[in-house]
């Protein structure tokens, strides 16, 4: 992915036992509409996905789409917008991060449009990571099972957190949104627990 990219498709592809991060941005430029779409990721060395806005580079119109991510020595995918304010806005659908080695889902300082819908993240040592003061979350019918932190919601611009549903996580649930939250209902396996405002931990019940 050298120069500045645009409108980039990775399609249809298995990538299996790379020895770094199954796909990774250069470092030097940047990435506006990148689409990774009906793929299969396993055994990555570090990450399956690993896209970061290098450099002040901008990274913008991140799209994931039934893509599979298995086993990666660290988070099945890492999304970073910490150096350039013009990154923005993350998709991430239909989507399987499991046996991953850090989060399922990691999503670091993101910005804009942020939606997370209909992915299952099991059996990682933790579920789903979200910061970002700029950012808008949308997460809605995702399946989070089986790991430490069920997901993790830092100091997050503003937040809808819908219809997810959390099993077998020693935490199901922690959260920090900074600005209004539209509708923060949490479906665990044995109650469900709606947020207003401020930090919370839960322990999810169990039999």
């Amino acid at each position: 992915m050298d120069g500045y990219c645009s409108d980039i498709t990775i399609q249809s592809s298995y990538i299996n036992g790379s020895s770094s991060d199954g796909i990774r941005n250069s470092q030097f430029k940047g990435v506006d509409g990148i689409t990774i779409k009906d793929t299969i990721i396993t055994n990555a060395t570090y990450r399956g996905i690993y896209l970061e806005d290098y450099f002040g580079y901008p990274l913008k119109n991140v799209s994931i789409e039934n893509v599979t991510v298995v086993n990666a020595g660290q988070e099945g995918i890492y999304v970073r917008m910490d150096s350039n304010a013009n990154s923005s806005n993350v998709w991430i659908k239909n989507s399987r991060f499991e046996d991953n080695n850090g989060y399922g889902v990691c999503l670091n300082s993101v910005r804009g449009v942020v939606n997370v819908t209909l992915n299952k993240v099991r059996n990682n040592a933790n579920g789903v990571y979200v910061s970002g003061s700029n950012a808008n979350l949308f997460m809605k019918g995702n399946e989070i099972e089986n790991s430490n932190y069920g997901l993790r919601a830092n100091s997050v611009g503003n937040a809808y957190i819908c219809y997810n549903q959390f099993s077998s996580n020693y935490y199901a649930y922690t959260s920090k949104v900074e600005h209004k939250r539209k509708c923060t209902t949490a479906t665990f396996r044995l109650l469900t627990l709606t947020l207003t405002s401020g930090e919370y931990t839960m322990r999810e019940a169990m039999t």
